[in-house]
């Protein structure tokens, strides 16, 4: 089997299990489990948001709730990057699903056992790897014709190459399309930019049949679409095209242009599902569980039933009675984690080396060294790209980090054409060139016009104190490229970072600071929950 392919992730034994209840509990989550192969659920993350982590808990989730109907679960965990030797991954990959599907004793009429022992025989002959491809699939999809069923979670795509990935994308919709329901982790969302709402006239309306004459028919259209609600789910006529969501549908609401609902359908091939962005009230339960597991009974109710001793820490936690300090610190960790559980849990790292209150307190305005060296590991996945790549990515972070909330595409854009590489120019074709170059480190919002920024407040701390000498030096290039070609910015902005000593424990800016101020314009919607830009039939959540 290829080195980067794992059929399987171990928990470690300080993982709060149910921190992602809530994505187990959501309907997108619960829709995709009751569909056979409908659509694909990605569900998208940056760096530290608990990708892999949700993967291994997804895959024991459906292991209990299927094992008494023994429908079959394949897992892949992409372990490493894949730049090269595409075609071998191709054949592993599907090679891997095959045997896994194959541990099912609820298949039925399983006529894949000649088509494989063919393909064992192209291998054992040397046969082209297009043929040994081709043999593979044909039969991995007789395999999956004998499965009522059949779920497939697959982390880590975004570890492959550009090329490999457009090849993974077009297996796994051949694998939907024949019945494989499957949901995906990633740092990288599927790119577009559309939206739906609800075309029905009576959307959040009540409609009762008996008083409809008591509806003025010219009141019918009063509800634009400016006051409804963007979709995730939703249903489509194939007739008129026009939208229904699902609460319309099931109150009996029926197509009103067609008069009838036969024609309704779910358009779209995927459903994107944001998980960077952990609900308050469950990272408060993630940090309670956290400090009581290690420091003993602080009054956070969590759910450990049984506490250690109390840590000095801990006893100092209890003595400072003044500002209610163990759920203070709880909170805390909780705003500056900005829903992100690897930067949670980095500060927990930090909290727990304290032997006091006031060691907290000394530590609260620093970037910790674990979180610095996560950031660091992720530039130089970063530098380790082509050298293309490697530019647009240093250089489209360095220039999104000019602006706390980002910076319009087309102004990045004119920005990357003006850098110069040893390949000449830099130009991009979409956003999603930019995305891709970035690993993670960067999302799309959905303002008009679109903004690139920093996938985290933290992150932009990071960029914008200096930590990285790379990204440093990629601003100053930007700018002294900028400054040959006398070409400002449409928007009049500038990038400007003072060169100064990069250190461990820098105090113009903090994270704490951070989370209650603001470095630049204020946008309609809070910075917190950002929107992404997906491929055309995708749907964001």
């Amino acid at each position: 089997m290829h080195p980067a392919l794992g059929v399987s992730h171990s928990l470690p034994s300080d993982v709060f299990t149910n921190l992602f209840d809530w994505f187990f509990e959501s309907p997108v989550f619960e829709r995709w489990c009751r569909r056979k192969g409908k659509w694909q659920l990605h569900c998208v993350g940056g760096p530290g948001a608990g990708k892999t982590t949700l993967s291994a808990l997804a895959l024991k989730y459906l292991k209990q709730k299927c094992q008494d109907d023994n429908i079959p679960i394949a897992s892949i965990f992409i372990l490493q990057d894949v730049l090269d030797y595409e075609n071998t991954f191709i054949e592993d990959f599907l090679g891997t699903i095959y045997s896994q599907l194959g541990e099912s004793e609820a298949l039925v009429d399983d006529d894949s056992d000649d088509l494989y022992k063919e393909y064992e025989k192209a291998c054992e002959e040397d046969a082209r790897v297009s043929a040994r491809i081709n043999l593979i699939q044909e039969a991995l999809y007789s395999r999956l014709s004998s499965c009522p069923r059949a779920y497939l979670i697959l982390d880590g795509p975004d570890r492959c190459s550009s090329a490999l990935h457009l090849m993974l994308e077009t297996h796994l919709a051949a694998l939907q399309n024949r019945g494989l329901s499957i949901m995906i982790t990633s740092r990288l969302p599927v790119f577009d930019n559309g939206e739906a709402w609800c075309d029905h006239k009576y959307h959040n309306r009540e409609h009762n049949e008996g008083n409809k004459g008591d509806v003025d028919d010219e009141d019918d259209d009063y509800d634009d679409y400016e006051v409804r609600e963007s979709l995730i789910l939703y249903l489509q006529c194939k007739t008129c095209e026009d939208v229904m969501c699902f609460p319309c549908k099931e109150k009996g609401e029926i197509c009103g242009n067609c008069g009838d609902n036969s024609a309704l359908h779910e358009p779209y091939d995927y459903v994107t599902f944001r998980i960077g962005q952990i609900p308050s009230h469950e990272m408060e339960k993630f940090v309670a569980w956290d400090l009581e597991r290690e420091h003993g009974e602080l009054g956070l109710a969590s759910s450990i039933t049984r506490k250690p001793p109390l840590s000095n820490l801990g006893q100092s936690l209890l003595e400072d009675r003044t500002a209610n300090t163990a759920h203070s610190l709880v909170q805390r960790i909780v705003d500056l984690a900005n829903g992100n559980i690897g930067l949670a849990k980095a500060r927990l790292d930090l909290i727990h080396e304290a032997e006091s209150l006031e060691g907290v307190e000394a530590r609260r305005d620093r970037l910790p060294a674990n979180i610095v060296a996560m950031f660091d590991a992720g530039l130089k996945q970063i530098e380790a790209q082509r050298r293309v790549q490697k530019d647009l990515g240093l250089n489209a972070i360095s220039v999104a980090g000019s602006a706390f909330y980002g910076i319009p595409i087309p102004d990045l854009q004119i920005w990357l054409q003006q850098s110069r590489t040893a390949f000449g120019r830099v130009s991009t074709r979409s956003g999603e060139d930019i995305l891709e170059a970035a690993r993670g480190f960067l999302l799309a919002t959905r303002d008009n016009p679109a903004n690139i920024r920093l996938y985290h407040t933290s992150f932009y701390y990071y960029v914008a104190q200096n930590y990285n000498e790379s990204l440093y030096q990629a601003n100053c290039k930007l700018q002294a490229d900028d400054k040959d070609d006398e070409k400002p910015m449409k928007s009049g902005r500038t990038v400007r970072f003072e060169p100064i000593s990069i250190t461990e424990e820098p105090k113009e800016v903090t994270p704490f600071k951070l989370s209650r101020t603001t470095t630049g314009k204020v946008p309609d919607k809070q910075m917190s929950h950002p929107r992404l830009l997906f491929r055309k039939g995708t749907r964001p959540w």
